[in-house]
């Protein structure tokens, strides 16, 4: 499939069984230069995320995104100037995705880069999602490259986390009957003002302050996936508070790690049970 961006054409390929998506552009750059795009962490915190760490054999780097959000990297193969490859997980406990980029030289002036993102039992719904949001990073290189300006994303307004559990679904329905237990109470910015079981599968929650007009939501689910169970968590409403933008980044940052601790809590109860 072909996305239309307004750098360029971005070209998507998705497999037959959702595993992986590859994305692919044409850039007005050499190969050194797409190169030092993708790997060099002065330029990369300018289109993707900020790079702690370095890209080498084993190192174990984090891309960070300024609003509680990143990626904990291990570098599988570096093969300088046209492939670098790691493992990753989002906030530091989804399933691991392995990325691939690799730089190809067309001419002297320009290069194509492309990535691919694969993740064994990755349903379709997730894929598809996946080949839009990789589009559009491929867009922010390809302005970073054309125009040397800032593309990064702003802070994102919602919260999405998952883990693994080593345990199929039907023993690990008890996590959402005993929830407040092991759910992070996210204090001190805010409190759970409300919760409600909607299925066997999915909690739903309400959480800010009682002095505010609005709320934001979350919703905390559970499903098969691989003979085991993926935890998740969905959490938004952040720019919605009654607070300036500053303080809503910040409440989201805290949630973010409080969100963290309790999925990992969730599934070593889950686990051991």
């Amino acid at each position: 499939m072909t996305v239309f961006t307004e750098y360029r054409d971005v070209q998507v390929s998705v497999d037959p069984h959702s595993e992986s998506v590859t994305v692919s552009l044409r850039l007005p750059a050499s190969a050194l230069d797409a190169w030092r795009a993708i790997t060099d962490p002065p330029q990369v915190r300018r289109w993707f995320g900020t790079l702690w760490g370095t890209l080498s054999v084993g190192a174990t780097p984090r891309l960070d995104f300024g609003d509680g959000d990143f990626f904990g990297l291990v570098v599988r193969r570096l093969e300088p100037p046209h492939l670098v490859e790691y493992d990753w997980r989002f906030l530091g406990i989804a399933p691991p995705s392995t990325i691939r980029w690799t730089v190809r030289a067309l001419d002297d002036v320009e290069s194509e880069v492309s990535v691919t993102d694969r993740q064994p039992g990755r349903d379709r719904a997730e894929t598809l999602e996946l080949a839009g949001g990789w589009a559009d990073f491929c867009t922010r290189l390809g302005r970073f490259v054309s125009t040397g300006a800032w593309s990064r994303y702003p802070w994102r307004d919602e919260i999405e986390a998952s883990i693994v559990v080593a345990a199929p679904l039907d023993a690990t329905t008890s996590l959402l009957d005993d929830s407040e237990s092991w759910l992070p109470s996210f204090a001190p910015s805010m409190q759970v003002l409300d919760s409600g079981r909607v299925s066997r599968e999915l909690l739903k929650l309400a959480i800010g302050r009682a002095e505010w007009e609005t709320s934001t939501d979350a919703t905390v689910r559970i499903r098969a996936r691989n003979g085991e169970t993926l935890l998740s968590a969905q959490h938004r409403g952040f720019r919605r508070l009654p607070i300036d933008e500053g303080a809503q980044r910040r409440v989201r940052q805290a949630a973010v790690g409080q969100w963290i601790r309790a999925l990992e809590e969730g599934a070593a109860r889950a686990s051991v049970g």
